[in-house]
């Protein structure tokens, strides 16, 4: 991959009206593409999107290509695993929650710096997320970490 790729950008929620408003995030550009499996399907179109807030770290995932995973039939939180495969083999643990009437897994604080330094090798992260709830649900992709460094360090300061 070329050094000079952008791959993460600051963006900006928008309001009721689809105006960008003064709180942003840091995402990726194109969504990464990935599989996912469960009961139903092996290796079907996974495409995911991250935002990363100033104390909250979000990985929106969307099945078949466009249907977001939401948290919209049960009144409790869903915890997933998250194991993160570095370049060097190595793999890190974490957990996330997708809360009551949610649509992203959200990380907490600790987990949310681990997953930040990981994203500032500037190597390739692969992501194995697995629903605690439901573990025939897996998803599975990697993601590009070039210029996240960069666009992060902007963000943050």
């Amino acid at each position: 991959m070329k050094e000079d790729v952008a791959i993460w950008e600051v963006r900006y929620f928008t309001d009721q009206f689809q105006q960008p408003t003064e709180q942003g995030y840091v995402g990726n550009i194109n969504n990464f593409v990935g599989t996912f499996s469960n009961s139903a399907t092996s290796n079907s179109r996974l495409n995911v999107v991250f935002l990363i807030e100033d104390e909250l770290a979000g990985i929106a995932l969307f099945e078949y290509g466009s249907n977001q995973v939401q948290n919209i039939f049960t009144h409790k939180d869903i915890e997933y695993g998250i194991t993160m495969r570095l370049d060097d083999g190595s793999d890190v643990e974490l957990s996330g929650y997708i809360f009551a009437s949610g649509d992203r897994i959200k990380l907490a604080e600790e987990a949310r710096k681990t997953f930040i330094d990981a994203l500032k090798t500037n190597e390739k992260v692969s992501f194995y997320i697995v629903n605690l709830e439901t573990p025939t649900t897996s998803y599975l992709f990697t993601v590009e970490t070039a210029n996240f460094t960069d666009v992060y360090g902007d963000f943050s300061n």
